[in-house]
């Protein structure tokens, strides 16, 4: 059979994700399919994938009518000579002759049969090869079939017989054995088989999920589908029953320890109950075996490649944690209770670490202890913010060890903050809520450092919900301490971030001013830095640049100088630092913070903290033309904002992905991004605050981008509480007044649009931020524009395009470019008006804004299309009695006063129906109006 026959190329299936080279190499091994054998070895670790890989070449070489021969190797057979063999090849084995013979007679008998027929001989696990399989397998390297035939071995090579090592090594060399090593997946392997399991048995993960689970599995695709599995794999201890792989996972590898004899089992069970790298003394104190047996039992432990010698040391280690947690799991309870109280033993005698000694206090805890309740109280304090989810593990145990009578009111109290504080950090806010609150009816009302923590971190359990008026009646309370301590730091922080939330901050902003310049004459400076912050995007919310600045310039620089580890216990002082660093035009700066909190929140598991961060850099992203990856950090805010139950956050970061939908999808879809922006701010649950507003503005902004100006216009003054705009918070202001301009301008209605571009600019330039002022100042460029003031609207339009090009916002300056470009043909400057048009271009390329493509497309075709002025007759022809009559005194160089008093109308009027004569005739001035009604004039600027 030839080689070519059916060997067209089939795509790699989705569960071998990440295996697309060996696939191919697969075909490549089919169509050499020639008249002298070829072996091909397939290696790797357990779980690697080799026997799925196996099952794929399998399906192949069916295809193509290959005869296929499979057997496997197990290790209750490793004693039978030439078990592997027998298994596929049955009687036609020759009996116990001379070994030369016997060898050369199965090679004989796999030349006549792949001579019949193309053959594929497939030996699966022969790392547990008899030494006459490990021999025969050598021979037949050594002397390959002469006919249509593959041998395709799959083993573990730390396993494996030094003897097949060394002809499958000499073969490679001398080129008849063809190396397939699988190695771990890359991370964007683990996400394409996260997706594929997702999309049939979970719920789908983020990001940040997968960046996990690829680092927990090292892109192993048994352990990464077992992790995958469990959405509590992040736990990182053993003997959980919750934390329980699959059970199909876990009876794979259970079958990898079932011919244990009993000092190797215990010897496994010990290392699994220790749960890190350790050494043989420490292996025999908790296996309860003298030094001689832990030392066999190690040896073949390592064979078998269920424990591995730590790289330049003395150490052991289990082949992979959930091996150890498996294994913990399933040994005896009893002998496990046991086994850890002999670990904490030893480790309390030699001074061990304090998380090790605490882990294994906790899972020998079975009755009342005050001696390790106090020490898993120690270590919950000590490692709260670095690991909550192993915390909270420690504080249930030391709960369980804490006798319930009045003299532990106090320490249960404390431990209930504790746990609080964990169940927060982890995300499970129901959970910290309903913990917080019961533990707020039991603390004592007077005044002191216990009530002001409690109903601090009652608050921010709410707060972190979007409950904001309960965070805000719980906050109203009184608090005891001053800013001096811990405890009134913290108070006094959320105090704020629930009046920022909530729109009141300038009531607070003295207070908290008051409080930073405080904890700077103490020397505070995580206290300080944490105020700071809040101040700068206080000061940013409420418009005020300058202040902020000041505010986020010392906060900034106490936070660099702080280490991670000092900063670990204020991941929100990153999330308010960046935020404010987006408001007030510093993205470098924001970009910095925002990405070192969130590396610090996953580090750490402070997954409460992962919305707000996410959302940051997301609109970071959108403001600055990052639009693919805003889009991204969107749906995985949405994501964890639905894990957090917290809508008003979901809200936003729908809102979010409407904002770079907006720009990156066309015209025609532009219906699209409004239906993403109502669907944003009907998420929300509560409507006068901060994130619910800023939903509502990139509503009115998407509707505005599909010319729904009166939708538009009415967004803008429902969430803003009037025509006055009360509600809208001074930082998003100008934007709104800007977003409101433009809609009058697109109705006709150019006395009003003057009116919002003007407020818009006054605004602006009270809050001083150079983007705000882009916006304000091209709003006011537009009308400038519209009523034929050419000269001064395209300066205007330059000042706006470079203010927001200084902040950084590549798509908004592409933008306003665009709107101003024609304005330099209207003046007899076409080469200028290609020079904008060439910038916009450029921008929209980098930033992948389709929205500016298309309008720098519709520039130039109005600017081809005006080379062919129609007629005065045929102009006129479009518009209405009253328009004509306006059109004509315009042509004549009457002002719009003039206009009105001849035909007894107000000034506003005359403006409108000027505005939709201009629209109709596709002019932009004056000057453009006048010379397409007056062929003498089309040589003249206008």
């Amino acid at each position: 059979m030839s080689g070519k026959r059916g060997s067209e190329r089939q795509p790699a299936p989705v569960g071998l994700a990440g295996r697309h080279t060996e696939v191919r190499r697969w075909d490549e091994v089919l169509d050499l399919l020639t008249e002298r054998g070829q072996a091909v070895e397939v290696l790797g670790d357990p779980g690697i994938g080799k026997t799925r890989i196996l099952a794929e070449f399998v399906s192949r070489a069916a295809r193509r009518g290959v005869r296929v021969l499979s057997g496997r190797a197990a290790e209750a057979g490793s004693t039978v000579p030439l078990h592997v063999y027998r298994d596929v090849l049955g009687e036609r084995l020759e009996g116990d002759g001379p070994r030369p013979p016997r060898y050369d007679a199965v090679r004989r008998l796999l030349c006549r049969t792949a001579e019949q027929r193309p053959t594929v001989l497939v030996l699966d696990d022969l790392h547990w090869a008899d030494p006459a399989s490990a021999e025969l397998t050598d021979y037949l390297i050594r002397h390959p079939v002469t006919a249509p035939f593959v041998l395709l071995l799959a083993h573990r090579p730390r396993q494996s017989p030094l003897r097949l090592l060394g002809a499958l090594a000499d073969g490679a060399t001398a080129g008849t054995v063809v190396r397939m090593p699988l190695a771990a997946l890359d991370r964007d392997a683990c996400a394409d088989l996260v997706a594929a399991h997702a999309a049939a048995h979970a719920p789908a993960r983020t990001e940040a999920d997968v960046d996990r689970l690829h680092r927990q599995s090292g892109g192993n695709p048994l352990l990464l589908l077992a992790l995958a599995a469990d959405r509590r794999s992040d736990r990182p201890h053993p003997g959980r029953s919750a934390d329980r792989p699959p059970e199909l996972v876990t009876s794979a590898l259970l079958g990898e320890i079932a011919g244990l004899d009993r000092d190797a089992r215990l010897v496994l069970d010990a290392a699994a109950v220790i749960g890190d790298r350790t050494g043989l003394e420490t292996l025999g104190l908790v296996a309860g075996l003298r030094p001689d047996p832990v030392r066999h039992a190690t040896a073949d432990l390592v064979r078998r490649d269920l424990l591995r010698p730590v790289p330049d040391t003395g150490l052991f280690e289990p082949r992979h944690p959930l091996l150890a947690r498996i294994v913990h799991d399933h040994t005896e309870p009893v002998w496990r209770l046991g086994a850890h109280r002999r670990a904490l033993d030893g480790l309390t005698r030699d001074g061990g670490p304090l998380a090790d000694r605490a882990r294994h206090a906790a899972l020998c805890l079975g009755g009342h202890d005050d001696d390790a309740v106090r020490l898993l109280e120690q270590a919950a304090t000590e490692y709260l913010h670095h690991t909550p989810h192993r915390v909270l593990g420690w504080l249930e145990a030391a709960d369980r060890g804490l006798p319930d009578r009045p003299s532990t009111l106090e320490q249960r109290l404390r431990l209930a903050l504790l746990r609080g504080r964990a169940l927060t950090a982890c995300g499970r806010l129901p959970e910290a809520r309903a913990l917080l609150h019961d533990t707020l009816r039991r603390v004592p009302r007077q005044p002191g450092a216990l009530r002001t923590e409690t109903v601090a971190l009652t608050a921010r359990a709410e707060r972190m919900l979007g409950r904001y008026p309960e965070a805000a009646a719980l906050i109203a309370e009184p608090s005891g301490p001053g800013p001096a301590t811990a405890p009134g730091v913290e108070f006094l922080h959320e105090y704020g971030t629930v009046a920022l939330l909530s729109g009141d901050y300038q009531a607070v902003a003295p207070r908290i001013d008051t409080a930073a310049d405080d904890a700077r004459q103490l020397g505070d400076h995580p206290a300080e830095a944490v105020l700071r912050a809040l101040a700068g995007l206080g000061r940013a919310q409420l418009g005020d640049g300058r202040s902020a600045v000041r505010a986020l310039d010392r906060g900034a620089a106490l936070v660099d100088g702080l280490a991670d580890a000092d900063l670990v216990p204020h991941i929100e002082v990153l999330a308010q630092l960046g935020w404010a660093e987006v408001l007030t035009d510093r993205p470098t700066d924001a970009a910095r913070h925002l990405r070192r909190g969130l590396d610090l929140a996953r580090r750490h598991g402070q997954r409460h903290l992962l919305p707000h961060l996410v959302l940051g850099e997301g609109f970071r992203l959108l403001w600055t033309g990052g639009l693919a990856a805003a889009a991204s950090a969107a749906r995985e805010a949405a994501a964890e904002a639905r894990a957090l139950d917290n809508r008003d956050l979901l809200g936003l970061a729908l809102a979010l992905e409407a904002g770079a939908a907006q720009w990156r999808d066309g015209a025609r879809d532009a219906g699209l991004a409004v239906d993403l922006a109502t669907r944003a701010v009907r998420a929300g649950e509560h409507p006068h605050t901060w994130w619910h507003r800023s939903a509502a503005m990139v509503l009115a902004q998407t509707q505005l981008a599909a010319g729904r100006s009166a939708e538009c216009r009415r967004t803008v003054v429902e969430y803003g509480g009037g025509e006055g705009l009360p509600r809208i918070g001074t930082v998003l202001l100008p934007g709104a007044l800007a977003t409101l301009s433009t809609a009058a301008l697109l109705d006709g209605d150019l006395y009003t649009a003057g009116h919002w571009a003007d407020r818009a600019v006054a605004e602006a330039e009270r809050g001083a931020i150079g983007s705000q002022l882009g916006f304000a100042e091209r709003a006011r460029a537009a009308v400038l524009a519209a009523r034929g003031e050419h000269t001064e609207a395209l300066l205007l339009f330059s000042r706006a395009a470079d203010r927001l090009r200084a902040a950084g916002f590549r798509v908004h300056q592409a933008w306003t470019l665009t709107l101003g470009a024609p304005l330099h043909r209207a003046l007899g400057r076409p080469a200028d008006t290609e020079q904008w048009l060439r910038q916009a271009a450029a921008l929209a390329a980098e930033t992948g804004a389709k929205r500016v493509r298309e309008r720098v497309r519709a520039v130039r075709q109005e600017a081809a299309a005006d080379r062919a002025v129609p007629g005065p007759d045929e102009i006129l022809g479009s518009l209405t009695t009253r328009e004509r009559q306006i059109a004509e005194l315009v042509r004549t160089g009457s002002r719009t006063r003039d206009i009105a008093t001849d035909l007894f109308l107000s000034p506003r009027t005359v403006e409108s129906h000027l505005a939709r004569v201009y629209r109709k005739l596709g002019v932009a001035s004056r000057t453009a109006l006048a010379a397409a009604l007056d062929p003498e004039h089309t040589r003249r600027p206008g």
